[in-house]
């Protein structure tokens, strides 16, 4: 049986069979030092947990709430899944030893998620412990760890990759370490580690937004992606490093053979693309791709690369869902038009978000861009992002007028609305 408990303080446990739980979830935020004592004795209750989800993010979790929820957890060794989430807590280091020691002793764990977002935990050797021992849990299908802004540097890097080399039921692999000082180095043990356990890797998600990363780390992350042919999404964001276009082209080498791919999702915004060979994203015979989402705010993509960019798209028959943030590029309006017109061979795409608001082109342009994107035959919603606030109202009776079959339209300006990724 499955327990959710929401209010830990008003919890009638006489109503309660307590032997049949196998799953349990207790959720809080903003739990105090209090609450946290009482989580560990709500814990210490249950005996037979296959299943716990500990979702407490904003908490505090000093000596004595440490000391009651790791009294109650070291006795749990039937877990399949463990799910912990204690993003922007106050929690110390010592959590990092429990959550490692209760992972080395239940090695049937199928699932596994960590979030400790947000200075939770730091680089050291608790968390450290706690990536090695990964590599005992030989059953696991679902890895997801969200380390942002933890400070973590290529140690713990390497610490995983040596982990996660053993790990061949992995199906699920999500890993969020934005905002760190991971280098080159700390890639390439990662890198190793994916390439052995990435035979059945269907998810694969990697997030290393405003780290230290250059050309090597781009070269790495292919080969690791050369090693999941069973991929059917795949999520880079690699905004904020500095890759260089020769590094995002190995990247394209390595998902041209991801034939079953489904779902990309590319950030590259602030890495500056301007130097070497043409852009390719390798989205030639994607035959499968269903779901695009590339931003390349600032890359200083050029003319030719739209041009490529636009081949590659047409060759994707079964698109349905296309979201494309090319601000503040150096690419012509011709080009851009030649984009347009490519989608148009797309009789699947229902679906388009487009963010062209820097550069400005004129009124003319603009509405034979619009125009042309009407011809898609089952687009049903059109979103488009401009650098012209004199024209908005123009351009949206222009969208209406062309776009008739449409359920959602809508054209604004930039500063409405923020794409984050």
């Amino acid at each position: 049986m499955e327990l959710k408990i929401l209010d830990i303080d008003n919890i009638n446990f006489s109503t309660i069979n307590i032997d049949s739980i196998e799953i349990l979830q207790i959720q809080k935020k903003q739990s105090s030092r209090k609450d946290v004592v009482q989580v560990g004795r709500i814990l210490k209750k249950f005996k037979n947990i296959k299943e716990l989800s500990l979702l407490l993010p904003e908490c505090y979790i000093w000596s004595e709430g440490l000391f009651s929820i790791n009294q109650a957890i070291q006795t749990y060794d039937l877990l399949q899944k463990l799910d912990i989430h204690l993003s922007n807590s106050m929690i110390g280091q010592q959590i990092a030893l429990l959550i490692g020691e209760v992972i080395a002793k239940n090695i049937h764990l199928r699932y596994l998620r960590i979030k400790f977002n947000i200075l939770a935990i730091r680089d050291g050797e608790e968390s450290e412990f706690l990536v090695s021992n990964l590599k005992k849990c030989d059953y696991l299908e679902h890895l997801e760890l969200d380390l942002e802004r933890c400070l973590i540097k290529n140690k713990l890097l390497c610490k995983l990759g040596q982990s996660i080399i053993n790990l061949k039921r992995l199906s699920v692999l999500k890993l969020n370490f934005r905002q760190n000082e991971v280098e080159d180095l700390g890639i390439i043990d990662l890198s190793q580690g994916i390439q052995q356990c990435g035979q059945n890797l269907n998810v694969l998600i990697l997030d290393f937004n405003q780290n230290l990363l250059k050309y090597e780390s781009a070269q790495k992350i292919s080969l690791a992606i050369q090693s999941c042919p069973q991929l059917r999404i795949l999520q880079l964001f690699l905004k904020e490093n500095c890759i260089t276009k020769y590094g995002v082209n190995e990247i394209g080498k390595a998902i041209i053979q991801c034939s079953y791919l489904e779902e990309l999702k590319l950030s590259l915004q602030h890495n500056l693309l301007q130097e070497g060979q043409v852009l390719d994203f390798g989205l030639f015979n994607k035959q499968n791709l269903k779901n695009i989402y590339l931003n390349l705010t600032y890359c200083l993509i050029n003319s030719n690369d739209m041009y490529n960019l636009s081949k590659q798209i047409s060759e994707c028959k079964q698109l349905k869902i296309m979201n494309l943030i090319l601000q503040r590029n150096n690419y012509c309006f011709e080009s851009l038009l030649d984009f347009a017109k490519s989608t148009v061979q797309l009789q699947q795409l229902f679906k388009i978000s487009i963010n062209l608001s820097v550069p400005i082109f004129q009124k003319s342009e603009l509405t034979q861009f619009i125009r042309t994107f009407s011809q898609i035959k089952n687009l049903i919603a059109f979103d488009m992002l401009i650098g012209d606030y004199a024209d908005l109202k123009t351009y949206n009776q222009i969208a209406k007028k062309y776009f008739k079959r449409l359920i959602f339209i809508n054209i604004n300006v930039y500063y409405y609305r923020l794409d984050y990724d």
